[in-house]
């Protein structure tokens, strides 16, 4: 009878019976808009074209070469489309579209690749590296010139990761005021394709190959490359923008972006105006199906906020409150970034779906706090939602910051996040209820969720394997939110599966709640002391064998001992497959009781 439910459950999936869950925490449904824009006028770009030139009407016989020309001209209910090619450009809309059925769109043409590069082919001849005293030091090292021609905005290779004037706006980073890496100039170095990490020291260049020195002043760059290559055999870039898509003013609003890839955005540390897109200060955006990649900083940015400030005036934080969001970034590829992936400061009505983030954090500068694949903050009813987020360092995977409201993280699939000081899933200063549903969680560093100075927070029906801690409740400052003081209290944590965790959970207050979890008693060696002190005492305990692919993301299942449904209220209606769960029961995948089961967390 049980392997014929499931199989039932597989033909519903392929039929498409299961459906999205976009249920916000106060149960409200999170509305979901798209662009219904019956497009009025097309211009066309392609710069391989034999006509193309921005003096041209921009017709497909007759197209622009740039996108920024396109930009210029777009009026709300106009879209561009755009061939295939690599365009070292920034782009600045002047105008933005008046609602969702009048909107501006950027779209890639059916079939195209459409490179948005912020860097630029270096044409100069590589010569032996003159050391800082005046003597040639290895003729493993090159070095060459970087001319103010090069750049139409101030050169990244002269700006700080973060000056001291910037880290005057972040009192919480004054410990790295002048230090390394954020003292180091913002610039990249690419060799065929291929980024090439910066040194702090001329003497370093010789200990690593694919390495890069900026010269005092930003004007001669040195460099150690890949595989004993002459450089004047390689294509070799270098950043010449810090930003890729960015209005001209702040404020425009509905702003399209379709299939294109972002590449090497020489952005710097600053946590708000520095994402190489960046919406800046806009309205109801759709970012989607895009690839943004190799960027200094952050990949993606959304939200309210268009710069920081030590104090923001009461009109400022009128306009943020009042600030509709209504941002869906869904279905883009974000890899490659030093700090974050997908970041935004004060957030509402937003989606973010679907997206594909890995490698992020290689800057390595958690302790400045604002890194994580996904970081927003004063968050207010926004779904986090079928996102996979691995290979992270220095970082988060999702990190809500600052009295968040009413929102949801939901079926993401989290893997591979190297150990950090906040966890992979971090709530943050929040005093209203939010949701943490649904996810699976596997080769988790430190702690899979914290809720630090959180209230009320759910964290449901979550699969935790091959976690350091699956989670941590706890007072971590003495701030005040809202004139009260900041508790980590009345949380539930239920429902959710543990396996392999090497560590018992961290909750410091006897007002939350954890309990009715499926826990492997073999591989979670704290659950007998745990369970002396009062925590779990009706949850249930068993055997288990998991397996994870990384690879395809299948996950498989066996336990050892039958576990029957639970007696608590059923939190979370809908599973990580969108089917309803009709008792309580542990884990994303509803009716897990017994036997060997396997699903692909990627077919949905």
């Amino acid at each position: 009878m049980r392997i014929k439910l499931f199989f039932l459950f597989l033909f519903a999936l392929k039929m498409g019976f299961a459906q999205q869950d976009f249920t916000l925490p106060d149960g409200s449904s999170f509305q979901v808009w798209e662009d219904v824009t019956l497009y009025s006028k097309t211009y066309y770009v392609n710069q391989n074209h034999n006509m193309a030139s921005d003096a041209n009407p921009g017709t497909q016989d007759m197209p622009f070469e740039t996108i920024s020309k396109a930009a210029e001209v777009l009026q709300p209910g106009e879209k561009v489309i755009i061939s295939s090619g690599i365009y070292r450009e920034m782009t600045q809309p002047v105008k933005g579209g008046f609602s969702n059925s009048k909107m501006i769109c950027y779209q890639a043409e059916k079939g195209a690749r459409v490179i948005v590069s912020g860097a630029i082919v270096l044409k100069e001849q590589w010569i032996t590296s003159i050391s800082p005293n005046g003597q040639p030091f290895s003729h493993k090292l090159w070095q060459a010139p970087l001319h103010e021609n090069y750049f139409n905005e101030p050169s990244p290779f002269k700006i700080e990761n973060a000056s001291e004037a910037d880290i005057e706006l972040m009192p919480w980073a004054e410990d790295w005021k002048n230090r390394l890496p954020y003292s180091l100039p913002r610039g990249m170095i690419f060799q065929n394709g291929k980024r090439l990490n910066q040194m702090a020291e001329y003497i370093d260049l010789i200990r690593m190959p694919g390495t890069f020195w900026v010269q005092d002043g930003g004007d001669i760059i040195h460099i150690h490359p890949f595989d004993k290559m002459n450089p004047n055999e390689a294509i070799m870039e270098i950043t010449a923008y810090q930003q890729l898509f960015k209005p001209l003013k702040p404020g425009l609003s509905y702003i399209h972006i379709n299939g294109l890839e972002f590449e090497k955005a020489g952005n710097g540390f600053p946590r708000v105006g520095t994402g190489a897109v960046f919406v800046n200060g806009g309205e109801n955006w759709i970012i989607e199906n895009n690839i943004v990649r190799q960027c200094n900083s952050v990949g993606i940015e959304a939200g309210a906020r268009v710069k920081e400030i030590r104090a923001s005036s009461k009109e400022e934080n009128q306009l943020a409150k009042n600030h509709k969001g209504g941002f869906i970034i869904r279905n883009n590829e974000v890899y490659d970034c030093g700090t974050g992936g997908i970041q935004g400061h004060d957030v509402s009505n937003s989606l973010i779906y679907k997206n594909h983030i890995h490698h992020i954090g290689w800057q390595n500068v958690e302790r400045y706090w604002e890194c994580s694949a996904i970081k927003i903050l004063v968050v207010r009813n926004s779904l986090t939602s079928d996102n996979i987020i691995h290979d992270v360092e220095g970082a988060s995977a999702i990190w809500f910051d600052w009295d968040i409201r009413n929102s949801r993280i939901t079926r993401n699939i989290i893997y591979d996040i190297a150990p950090n000081y906040n966890g992979a899933v971090f709530i943050e200063a929040s005093q209203v209820p939010n949701l943490i549903d649904n996810n699976f969680f596997w080769d988790i560093g430190t702690f899979a969720v914290s809720l630090y100075d959180t209230d009320l927070s759910m964290v449901c029906n979550n699969f935790f394997g091959n976690t350091n801690t699956a989670i941590s409740s706890r007072v971590n400052t003495n701030r005040s939110l809202n004139g009260t003081q900041l508790s980590s209290k009345d949380n539930k944590m239920v429902n959710n599966i543990f396996y392999n965790v090497q560590n018992s959970p961290i909750i410091q207050n006897k007002e939350n709640v954890h309990d009715y979890n499926l826990i492997d008693s073999k591989s979670c060696l704290w659950i007998e002391n745990w369970q002396k002190e009062n925590w779990d005492t009706n949850s249930h305990l068993t055997e288990m064998e998991v397996f994870f692919n990384k690879d395809t993301h299948y996950l498989s299942i066996s336990l050892g001992n039958a576990v029957s449904p639970f007696d608590n209220e059923v939190l979370v209606k809908m599973d990580f497959f969108g089917n309803r769960r009709r008792t309580s029961t542990a884990g994303p995948i509803a009716n897990i009781f017994s036997g060997k089961l396997q699903f692909n967390l990627t077919k949905k």
